[in-house]
C-alpha cells in the first residue's frame, strides 16, 4: 500500500522529512481514486495516471505551480527510491512528460523608481518615496533598512542587524 510504503521510505530514505512532506504524502495518500483512498492501493498497482489525475486536482482546486511542484518534489524521488530498492520492478512515471516541474511566474521584488524627465525634475514619485511620505519615523527607518540591506521582515525585526552585523 502506498501510505505504508510512505512510511518506510521517510524512515530510510537517509533524509530526516519535514512535517511538509508528511502533510503532501498525507494529502496524496488521502486522494480518493475510483472510491478508494489512492493510500489503499498496492504500489505496484499505482499508474501513471493515477498521479496524473492527483496533479489535476491540485490544478482544479487552484493551487498554484510552485505548489504542485513540492508534490513533484515527493513523488518523483519516492518512486525512483522504490524501484532502486525492489520494492517496484519498474517506476511508473519514470518516462512521463506530463509529470514534471512547472515554470511558475516571477515575482517582481522591486519597487517602481521615481519617473525622471531630461532635466532631471521627477515627474511621477516612485513607490519608494511614496511609501516614505506616509510612514511614520520608525517604519520610515525599517523601510529603509529594508531596501539598503535586502533583509527579511523577520531579520528586521528580530534584530538580525544587530547581532550579526548585517543580513
Amino acid at each position: 500500500m502506498l501510505s505504508a510504503f510512505g512510511r518506510t521510505y521517510f524512515e530510510r530514505r537517509g533524509t530526516p522529512a519535514t512535517s511538509d512532506d508528511h502533510s503532501r504524502l498525507n494529502r496524496l495518500t488521502r486522494f480518493v481514486l475510483d472510491g478508494r483512498p489512492l493510500g489503499d492501493k498496492p504500489l505496484s498497482a499505482i499508474t501513471e495516471d493515477d498521479l496524473d489525475l492527483f496533479f489535476a486536482s491540485l490544478r482544479t482546486e487552484g493551487r498554484a505551480a510552485s505548489t504542485r511542484n513540492k508534490y513533484i518534489r515527493l513523488v518523483k524521488p519516492l518512486f525512483r527510491w522504490a524501484t532502486k530498492k525492489g520494492y517496484l520492478a519498474r517506476n511508473p512515471i519514470a518516462d512521463t512528460d506530463t509529470i514534471k516541474r512547472e515554470k511558475h511566474a516571477q515575482r517582481d521584488r522591486r519597487l517602481v523608481p521615481d519617473v525622471v524627465n531630461d532635466k532631471g525634475t521627477i515627474t511621477q514619485e516612485g513607490e519608494e518615496r511614496r511609501l516614505l511620505a506616509v510612514a511614520e519615523p520608525l517604519l520610515q527607518r525599517r523601510i529603509i533598512a529594508a531596501i539598503e540591506t535586502c533583509c527579511r521582515r523577520g531579520e528586521l525585526l528580530g534584530g538580525a542587524m544587530a547581532r550579526r552585523g548585517s543580513c
